[in-house]
């Protein structure tokens, strides 16, 4: 049976590209909604939970995890129905098992959510714990892998998190799909993985992924 995913990142406390994600998700009705992170612009807690009621207002199911311009308090996830965090555990549909990790590792910019490799993979590894390894493994990561097109900054650096990386490379998920980096959308391979960048949301970016015996990726708009 064919997944549909929407998958959108960084909306950085933009309203209208919330609002148009949710519409979205209402008229194109995908099975999940994936949410990777920076919902909010350094904003309050409560704001990332009007937020995310929001894209519930779609009636579909949200999986999300927290960025690293996001409360600290989001780690700890949410209570609002139709939304679940994916930071270190996993959550099963039909035969696909996510697994997240949200924040980024340390930065020069001292944000909210950074998390040193070590804990990062710790979380990833916590998470994997309760996977169901009959099912087809998902990643939801805020940050993407280290080395990779979806890591590589305006100045041609590599950004992303080694631990992610590594996991990756030891687990195999069939799809990994994160954010973090706006300048680096797109799609790439790491191994056997899909990895996929859909853009910054503020800047009205998305992408429609169909699982079925292959993985199919559309960079879209919102």
């Amino acid at each position: 049976m064919a997944m549909r995913l929407l998958v959108a990142t960084d909306f950085h406390g933009a309203t209208t590209a919330i609002g148009r994600a949710s519409e979205k998700a209402a008229k194109e009705k995908p099975d999940l909604i994936i949410v990777c992170g920076d919902v909010t612009h350094f904003g309050s807690y409560d704001l990332a939970k009007e937020f995310l009621r929001l894209l519930a207002k779609s009636k579909r199911q949200v999986l999300f995890v927290p960025g690293n311009c996001d409360p600290p308090k989001l780690v700890q996830g949410v209570r609002i129905r139709r939304i679940l965090s994916l930071h270190g555990t996993c959550k099963v549909q039909n035969d696909l098992c996510f697994v997240g990790v949200g924040g980024c590792s340390p930065s020069p910019f001292f944000t909210p959510n950074e998390f040193s490799e070590e804990q990062i993979l710790s979380i990833l590894e916590n998470a994997y714990a309760e996977a169901d390894e009959t099912k087809k493994l998902i990643l939801v990561s805020h940050s993407p892998p280290y080395d990779t097109r979806l890591d590589t900054t305006s100045l041609g650096k590599h950004a992303g998190s080694m631990s992610i990386r590594k996991f990756i490379e030891d687990k195999k998920p069939i799809l990994a799909v994160c954010g973090h980096i706006h300048e680096a959308r797109g799609v790439d391979r790491l191994g056997l993985t899909t990895i996929v960048n859909p853009g910054p949301a503020s800047r009205g970016y998305c992408a429609k992924i169909t699982i079925s015996r292959k993985i199919n990726v559309r960079l879209d708009v919102l």
